[in-house]
């Protein structure tokens, strides 16, 4: 044996290298599981926060969800949606809204009608906005929490395996259909292969954990998480990841760094580490430090300090400036959105007022001949629908506005425009009271105004008689008004205006006629 191969820094090179081999091939095993592992774990911790998250979301929803939930698994085969949808949800929105102004006009959700009360075009309405908004909430967690597959499930129950995909972000078309969605898909799911969905259906509570199985995904990981509503659990909220691409990559990772790591312990590993420690990890430690900072403080001055303490010129250097930059932009940023956001919310109620004080008369404060015109526009849009249209118009004139201006002044005059106006507003309560002109009022007659009519245009000209003879009074508060009142005729009114001319017509003659009483 030659005296190289017997030498000491020979067999100190031989044992050297078998611990490098060894210590890097452990090292790169426990590497590799420690990186699954903790990549599982931030899996389960991110996808469990998902669905925390998202079971909130839901929980919250406790009025309406229920409908939704109920009317779509009974009804998921009469609903429908291309399979190509859009997630916005605003257009089916502003149809529900506007399909419930139509069929429950001026009545209050809760006080005057219910869920129960909802006719079948007016459910799915409700329903296909439902399963829109949701849907959107899903994929955007999804895609802000970097999730790869969210969904809601509600077990079929009467003992089967099978399950309700309430919502969820897969688009599974219909066979003889498939440009048609399959809304509420029923899907089978075996309780071996699914412990963890089924325990927790079970027994109501998260389940630590996953349920594993292999589809044309790869590798799947599922979390699910209960929710309840009213103390009652409803269904599982769930989401998945996909692990198949990222176990390769961990693996190639781990082969790269054992070579990487044998080389550099082979060559120089103390001087690389002294070298690391003192050029890099001080400085990022001391980096960190300052960034925790202000995480926690989010003070800009921060930035600063780290501006001060980047010496030299390397990576480490320019990371901190970058960070210090970025701290003090992102001031900046929320200093200038938090001024906008206040000027916005100034603007908007600034801009509600001038709408509300645009539709208000300024002497008696209801409504004036601009709200008029708008409530006669939105009647019209209303006279052809097939369930009818229900209304009627009363005009009244008050009489001696101008004696009473002309003898008393302005303001007694004004007194008698606001007493008339309030005796009108009281009798005919339940409608929409316009002042149109000087001393003209309006009264579109709806609700139980509209079914008693008669009655009221009675009592309103006894109470008028009653107060024009009452020599108590001021005689500016006897007020006297001529009344002329008529409903719409679907068969003969083609238009508002054709009912306002009648019933116009008829004050008139209304007014003739105690002109001629009187005298």
């Amino acid at each position: 044996m030659s005296k190289k191969t017997d030498s000491l820094n020979f067999k100190l090179l031989i044992v050297f290298l078998l611990i490098t081999v060894i210590a890097v091939c452990t090292s790169g095993y426990i590497s590799y599981r420690q990186e699954y592992s903790r990549y599982l774990k931030n899996c389960q911790d991110q996808i469990q926060a998902v669905s925390g998250f998202l079971c909130m979301l839901v929980e919250d929803d406790s009025d309406e969800f229920p409908f939704f939930k109920d009317y779509l698994i009974d009804h998921r085969d009469e609903l429908y949606l291309p399979i190509d949808f859009g997630t916005d949800c605003s257009d089916a929105e502003y149809y529900f809204h506007t399909l419930m102004d139509k069929k429950f006009p001026d009545q209050e959700f809760g006080k005057d009608y219910s869920y129960e009360d909802f006719d079948k075009e007016t459910s799915e309405a409700c329903t296909i906005y439902n399963y829109l908004y949701w849907t959107d909430i899903f994929w955007k967690a999804e895609k802000t929490l970097n999730v790869p597959y969210t969904m809601l499930l509600i077990p079929k129950g009467d003992g089967s395996d099978e399950v309700y995909y309430i919502i969820d972000s897969d688009r599974r078309p219909y066979v003889n259909d498939p440009s048609r969605m399959r809304i509420c898909d029923l899907a089978d799911m075996p309780r071996e292969g699914h412990e963890k969905f089924w325990k927790t259906w079970e027994t109501g509570e998260q389940q630590s954990g996953f349920d594993e199985s292999d589809n044309y995904y790869g590798r799947t990981y599922a979390f699910y998480t209960p929710f309840y509503m009213n103390g009652e659990l409803v269904g599982i909220v769930g989401a998945e990841t996909f692990t198949e691409t990222i176990n390769k990559e961990l693996l190639k990772n781990a082969l790269v760094e054992m070579a990487m790591i044998a080389v550099i312990v082979f060559i120089a590993m103390d001087i690389l580490l002294i070298f690391i420690n003192e050029i890099c990890l001080k400085k990022l430690s001391q980096l960190q430090a300052d960034v925790q900072k202000y995480t926690d403080n989010k003070d800009p001055s921060i930035a600063d300090v780290i501006i001060n303490n980047a010496k030299g010129r390397n990576e480490v250097t320019a990371l901190a400036l970058q960070l210090a930059s970025m701290m003090k932009s992102i001031h900046e940023y929320t200093t200038t959105l938090n001024h906008t956001i206040q000027e916005l919310k100034t603007t908007q109620a600034k801009n509600a007022e001038l709408s509300i004080q645009a539709d208000r008369d300024t002497l008696t404060g209801i409504r004036n001949r601009n709200a008029y015109e708008k409530e006669v526009q939105l009647i019209e849009l209303h006279m052809d629908d097939d369930d009818g249209c229900r209304f009627g118009i009363a005009m009244i004139d008050l009489n001696y506005l101008k004696k009473i201006n002309d003898t008393y002044g302005h303001e007694k005059g004004n007194i008698a425009i606001k007493k008339l106006c309030r005796l009108v507003c009281v009798t005919f309560a339940h409608s929409p009271v316009f002042r149109i002109g000087g001393d003209e009022f309006v009264v579109i007659l709806k609700n139980s105004d509209y079914d008693g009519a008669e009655a009221l245009i009675e009592k309103f000209r006894d109470t008028i008689s009653e107060l024009s003879s009452d020599e108590a009074l001021e005689p500016w508060e006897r007020v006297s008004a001529a009344v002329g009142w008529t409903m719409f005729d679907p068969y003969n009114d083609s238009s508002v205006e054709n009912v306002f001319k009648r019933a116009d017509s008829l004050m008139y003659e209304n007014k003739k006629a105690m002109k001629a009483n009187r005298e």
